[in-house]
């Protein structure tokens, strides 16, 4: 997979569709020609420059930010655009204790509102940008 961005995100979205191989546009020769000397061998595994340290960064953002499993699952349900209501019912909790794991997120990202919140986690990889479209269906 050659694309125009290097980003961690892209970077873990070929790896989870099944691409064999990551390569930025600007790389260079010798990184290409690699990638597809892999791929051609070892179809099944995948291979990215820069793996290794886009996966300590996302266990650096987890492991700084400390969300609970269930701060987590709320944070997706708002990166799907859920309220706090709906974030009650699809949890099957009260709406209090939606909005307390809210604000608990806010706090725990230095968010004061749902846009920082979500902008400050898809920066630090807790949720990806397609995430909307994947808790909202």
């Amino acid at each position: 997979m050659v694309l125009t961005s290097g980003d961690d995100d892209v970077l873990f979205r070929a790896m989870e569709t099944g691409a064999s191989a990551f390569v930025a546009k600007d790389a260079q020769t010798d990184e290409v020609l690699s990638a597809v000397r892999h791929a051609s061998v070892a179809a099944s595994s995948f291979t990215a420059a820069g793996l290794a340290d886009a996966l300590a960064r996302k266990h650096d953002a987890a492991s700084r930010y400390a969300l609970s499993p269930r701060e987590a699952e709320v944070l997706r349900l708002l990166g799907g655009g859920l309220s706090i209501p709906a974030i009650a019912r699809a949890m099957y909790v009260s709406h209090s204790t939606a909005k307390t794991y809210v604000a608990r997120i806010y706090d725990k990202l230095g968010a004061s509102n749902r846009t920082q919140a979500i902008m400050t986690a898809m920066r630090a990889g807790l949720i990806r940008h397609d995430s909307a479209r994947l808790t909202a269906s």
